[in-house]
């Protein structure tokens, strides 16, 4: 009887060891698999539509340079940066913004738009797929994209016009250090 229970008590804590570790394995931080997409690496494609319904694919942007900014309605930090990132977007016309909103619908981010002026239509990231594959974690999120396609610049956290302006600079290839003045490369 003894070496019954002792068996018992064995597989027990086999069986709650395995179970652990498997947990442990699935709920860990694996970077493979949990970190943004690096810089100089093409930027994941994705199709989203916008808040009036039409879909928007990024690579059918490519050989412009694009901010791919994540954001939400009820994140104040993106509401913070938001006038900065139309600030950009009105000084640097060539320059795409792509708004990424995580899993609201037209009927409150329409308005959100409309209520802070904003000159870009956001885009809507509804089931929370492309925040996924771009492995955002933190709101705002911005990668700054070149015209090649490729992530040239990756910040986290709202923004500033001043930060916007040197990140633009770095995904368009600008001389000078990376700034961008005027809405034009310097000569």
């Amino acid at each position: 009887m003894r070496f019954a229970s002792v068996a018992r008590i064995l597989a027990l804590l086999l069986f709650l060891v395995v179970a652990v570790g498997v947990l442990w394995w699935f709920l860990a931080d694996h970077p493979a698999s949990s970190s943004l997409p690096a810089v100089g690496t093409l930027a994941p494609d994705f199709t989203l539509e916008d808040v009036d319904g039409r879909a928007v694919t990024l690579s059918a942007y490519r050989g412009k340079t694009v901010i791919l900014n994540f954001w939400a309605t009820w994140c104040p930090p993106c509401r913070a940066e938001m006038p900065a990132i139309n600030a950009a977007a009105q000084r640097y016309p060539n320059v795409v913004v792509l708004a990424v909103d995580l899993e609201e619908g037209p009927a409150l981010v329409r308005p959100y738009a409309q209520e802070l002026g904003l000159i870009f239509t956001p885009v809507l990231d509804t089931t929370g797929r492309v925040t996924t594959l771009y492995h955002v974690s933190s709101l705002p999120s911005s990668f700054f994209i070149g015209p090649d396609g490729r992530i040239r610049a990756v910040h986290v956290g709202a923004m500033d016009e001043r930060t916007i302006e040197i990140n633009i600079g770095r995904a368009s290839g600008a001389p000078s250090g990376g700034i961008v003045r005027g809405g034009r490369e310097p000569s």
